[in-house]
Order: C-alpha cells, then sequence, then structure tokens
C-alpha cells in the first residue's frame, strides 16, 4: 500500500526555530525542489484531518534527535511511515469521515 515516486511531496514542520532554520538551510541546498515555507499556506486545502494526525504522530519521531543531513532526514521519514501503524491511520480516517459528515 505504501508507494514512493519521485513526484512525492512532504511539508516539513519542525518543533524549534533553530531547527527549523536548520532545516530549511539544508533543505534549501539538497533538495532542488524544496518549496520554502513562505509560500506554505498556513491552512492548506490540500491537508485534511487525517493528514495532520498522521503528521503530527510522524513529527514526534523524525524530529527525536537532531538530524545532521537531508539523507537522514529522508530515511527518518521513511521509517517512520513504514513503523506508522495501520489502525492509527484508519482511526483518522474515521475520525475525518464523521466530522466531513456532520457538516
Amino acid at each position: 500500500m505504501k508507494q514512493y515516486s519521485s513526484t512525492t511531496r512532504v511539508q516539513v514542520q519542525v518543533p524549534s526555530t533553530t531547527s527549523l532554520r536548520e532545516t530549511i538551510e539544508l533543505l534549501t541546498m539538497e533538495t532542488p525542489e524544496f518549496i520554502p515555507p513562505t509560500f506554505w499556506p498556513p491552512n492548506s486545502p490540500d491537508l485534511n484531518p487525517v493528514d495532520y494526525k498522521v503528521w503530527s504522530i510522524m513529527q514526534e519521531k523524525v524530529y527525536k534527535k537532531r538530524i545532521t543531513d537531508i539523507d537522514e532526514l529522508r530515511a527518518r521519514i521513511l521509517t517512520a511511515w513504514d513503523e506508522m501503524d495501520q489502525r492509527i491511520i484508519d482511526a483518522a480516517i474515521r475520525v475525518a469521515h464523521t466530522f466531513s459528515c456532520m457538516h
């Protein structure tokens, strides 16, 4: 079910200003297609409650320790995704579906 491609886009959220600055600098240097935060919408219509729930859990795992380079960031994201419990994703989908049916 998990697929990765060269067109995958990831919106990075980091916990502190220092980490944010360092992560942005690293991604700007290492990732030609990186979109800087100045172009990130504050409430993207492309994100939904499932995205927020899943990314909040992944963020805790990815940023548990300081990241040294883009390869480590990529590896941590992929590891966090591979270790994501499908039940968490299913529950987030159920909650989002219930919420959307109420409105």
